[in-house]
C-alpha cells in the first residue's frame, strides 16, 4: 500500500498493484461551538491563529493572556473513494 499527500491535506492511498483501487482520507470539522466576543477576548487581548490548543477530541481556541475557551472544534474523518 502506498500514500500520497495531497495539497488539501487529504490522504491518497494506493494499492500495491496499481490496480486503480484507491481510498481517499480526509480530515473534517466536525463540530464548532463559538463562544461570544470572539474577536476579542473578555480581558481585552486580541485573539491571533496560534491561539488554537489541541484536546482529546479536537481543539479550544482560547485566549493566551487569560487562557478563556473562546470556542472548540471537533475533528473526524471522512473516507471516499
Amino acid at each position: 500500500m502506498r500514500e500520497d499527500l495531497r495539497k488539501d491535506g487529504a490522504v491518497v492511498l494506493t494499492g500495491d498493484d496499481d490496480d486503480q483501487d484507491q481510498v481517499v482520507v480526509e480530515g473534517i470539522v466536525t463540530a464548532f461551538s463559538p463562544v461570544r466576543g470572539n474577536a476579542h477576548c473578555l480581558c481585552g487581548a486580541e485573539l491571533h491563529r496560534w491561539n488554537l490548543r489541541p484536546t482529546a477530541d479536537g481543539a479550544e481556541f482560547s485566549c493566551s493572556d487569560c487562557h478563556r475557551v473562546q470556542g472548540r472544534l471537533e475533528v473526524g474523518v471522512k473516507v471516499y473513494r
